[in-house]
């Protein structure tokens, strides 16, 4: 039989044991026989502290990184599918996309609590009930007209019009200036 020895990192014709015949190292193949489907390559050990960290909070993703040196695996994404395929057979927790989704793309659940988003939109000046701008646009084809954006909290003009920012958008636009001459 022809198996990945890692090892090596070759094919390998495997010896009567399962061992490389090359270098000696155990190789785990999906075509012997009783192997069950799922982790084949990884302790019983490692299935369930793996799966520990997974209910605790952690991607699958970042416990493959963790379990790929100590593995043969060749790459974490065949992890990832080794556990996710191990784990529902044995009918144990897998967390759905939407809701690692979620987790991942949160500060300690801020983003998604409607009055830590409402005070944000408030400090931008994005909610409806600030007051527009009092400056005037200053570039054709609406030159003169009044800007059309919220104002800042404590002030009468947006980030782009408020004076108390001129200075800050004066050195922006010399970086910016100095960038493009190099």
């Amino acid at each position: 039989m022809i198996a990945y020895c890692p090892t090596c990192a070759d094919q390998s014709i495997l010896k009567g044991d399962g061992a490389c015949s090359w270098c000696d190292t155990p190789i785990v193949t999906a075509s012997r026989p009783g192997m069950p489907k799922g982790a084949r390559l990884m302790s019983e050990q490692q299935v369930v502290q793996a799966h520990r960290l997974h209910v605790d909070g952690a991607s699958i993703r970042s416990i493959a990184g963790q379990l790929l040196p100590d593995t043969s695996y060749r790459s974490a994404k065949t992890i990832v599918e080794a556990l996710r395929v191990e784990w529902q057979r044995r009918g144990w927790y897998i967390r759905p996309r939407i809701e690692a989704t979620i987790a991942a793309s949160t500060i300690h659940g801020l983003h998604h609590d409607p009055a830590h988003r409402a005070a944000l939109r408030r400090l931008t000046g994005e909610v409806a009930d600030m007051p527009l701008c009092a400056g005037h646009r200053t570039q054709y084809p609406r030159k003169g007209q009044p800007c059309q954006t919220r104002a800042r909290v404590g002030s009468a003009y947006c980030h782009q019009h408020d004076p108390a920012l001129d200075e800050r958008r004066r050195a922006h636009l010399e970086q910016a200036r100095e960038r493009v001459a190099r």
